[in-house]
């Protein structure tokens, strides 16, 4: 593994479709990449293995410790540092670029580390004040810091939760007493005993929410690891803070002044208006002369998300890459 400043380091968070991330990373390798990779451990990781074998520069997450993602817990976040952990423990530098195995690259790899290579002192994330007026509920989102989130493992519904705002009668603290009557009994006498205590915001933190698909620095990366494992406050906030990963990087790192100065919009084009529900468009062919005046426009922009496997979309992107290569 070469420990030069011009790798390009990928943390990707994978579950489901192997041959999909094999495409991926077919798109994304070159000498001077590294992946760092969790299969969700939902999820059977021996055809992964097959398609993607280990080698010098792609390292996959131990058996033992992979995560049974659970979408708005902590566990998607503690998965990315794990593989952010094991990046660091082999000596990488250079930007360290938090891709999921729905994402897809719209530049190529030559480009993807010149940019970062004239940009070395930038991390690349997208920050929203607390409250956030474009949040049409939960007052601008300010209510996740204050209520307790609890996953209610419905089997029907994988994203419900039960939450529960300390000293608060409101419908939604009275339903998420009842979500956990019926599905998660055990953490009743918790959640009562949480309900009487006001929601402690910890003091090292600043308050931010910020999309999750973010690109570091190694410095940034050092940073939020070291604060992140050293701080027991603030590993138990957010193991009970729904969708954490939405306010944790930027909260964490802001505390620093400084760090402002170094931030520039996230490298993803997402389409969060086409849809009603909280999920992003899926990008398909229709997307691409949208796509194609972001990137003009935006040169940061260098990652697109979300594709489904064999999307013919797929297909145009690489065409596009193929002829951006021929020109490098």
């Amino acid at each position: 593994m070469k420990n030069n400043y011009s790798s390009v380091n990928y943390i990707l968070l994978v579950h489901k479709s192997p041959r999909q991330f094999q495409r991926l990373v077919r798109a994304l390798d070159a000498p001077w990449v590294n992946f760092f990779i969790h299969v969700d451990k939902k999820t059977p990781i021996d055809e992964f293995k097959k398609l993607v074998p280990e080698k010098d520069n792609l390292h996959y997450i131990e058996d033992k410790n992979r995560i049974s993602c659970v979408w708005g817990s902590d566990l998607t976040m503690c998965a990315s540092m794990a593989c952010m952990r094991m990046a660091l423990e082999k000596g990488t530098e250079g930007h360290f670029v938090l891709l999921s195995g729905q994402d897809y690259p719209l530049r190529t790899p030559t480009y993807i580390r010149n940019y970062f290579e004239s940009h070395k002192d930038y991390n690349f994330m997208t920050v929203y004040p607390i409250p956030d007026p474009a949040k049409v509920s939960e007052n601008g989102g300010y209510e996740r810091l204050i209520s307790y989130a609890f996953d209610c493992q419905n089997p029907k519904d994988g994203r419900m939760k039960a939450k529960i705002q300390p000293k608060s009668l409101r419908l939604k603290t009275i339903l998420g007493f009842l979500r956990l009557l019926r599905y998660r009994r055990d953490l009743l006498p918790l959640a009562i005993k949480l309900y009487f205590k006001k929601r402690a915001y910890p003091k090292s933190l600043a308050m931010h929410f910020n999309e999750f698909w973010c690109t570091f620095n190694k410095e940034a990366v050092q940073k939020l690891i070291n604060v992140y494992d050293k701080n027991s406050e603030i590993r138990e906030y957010y193991k009970y803070t729904h969708i954490p990963e939405e306010t944790a990087f930027s909260s964490i790192l802001l505390a620093n002044p400084e760090f402002e100065k170094t931030l520039m919009p996230m490298c993803h084009y997402i389409d969060w208006t086409s849809t009603k529900n909280s999920f992003p468009k899926t990008i398909d062919e229709s997307d691409i002369p949208k796509i194609k005046i972001e990137m003009n426009n935006k040169p940061y922009i260098m990652f697109a998300r979300k594709f489904e496997e064999n999307a013919t979309v797929l297909d145009l992107i690489d065409d596009l890459l193929l002829d951006c290569k021929r020109e490098e």
